[in-house]
């Protein structure tokens, strides 16, 4: 595909929304040159789900979630994991039924200890984000673990005050 990515606008419908890595990009137009501009690729889809989409969230629309993951190399980087989730919905016009993309959000997929930038914490310091934790920061952590302790009490109550 990276010699015919213009064609890949062709997935998508006329006002499908692409988010890459936080980024928006909306329209064929905007799709194509966006495509374009990518360095060369291979991609290694290691795995993939598909559910259908309830009728009530799609105003009745036949919808279905895809979500892949894998690796990618883009030329001139190094390998690196992503996510990608979009949504192929249902066309029908003259007894004939395409499927098309009505939204792609792709991510990459850093491991923590690739990661240098800092996060602002619930506490209000700001963090690395290759903190070994789940939690952004130690306060978060004790309060996390404070609140599991007297959870599992055998007479603990619900009015437990949470700061």
């Amino acid at each position: 595909m990276d010699k015919r990515r213009r064609v890949l606008t062709r997935l998508y419908m006329d006002k499908a929304t692409l988010v890459w890595n936080g980024n928006a990009v909306s329209g064929h137009e905007a799709l194509a040159d966006f495509f374009e501009m990518l360095p060369s690729s291979e991609f290694q889809v290691t795995l993939f789900d598909c559910q259908p989409v309830h009728e009530q969230a799609t105003l009745n629309q036949t919808t279905i979630l895809v979500v892949t993951c894998g690796v990618v190399k883009f030329d001139g980087s190094k390998q690196r994991y992503f996510n990608q989730n979009f949504l192929l919905t249902a066309q029908t016009t003259n007894n004939n039924t395409v499927w098309k993309i009505a939204s792609d959000c792709f991510r990459f997929q850093d491991w923590p200890s690739n990661l240098t930038c800092h996060l602002p914490c619930t506490c209000g310091s700001f963090v690395p984000t290759h903190t070994s934790s789940i939690f952004a920061c130690r306060k978060e952590e004790q309060e996390a673990y404070r609140l599991i302790r007297h959870l599992q009490r055998p007479t603990h109550t619900d009015t437990m005050k949470i700061r």
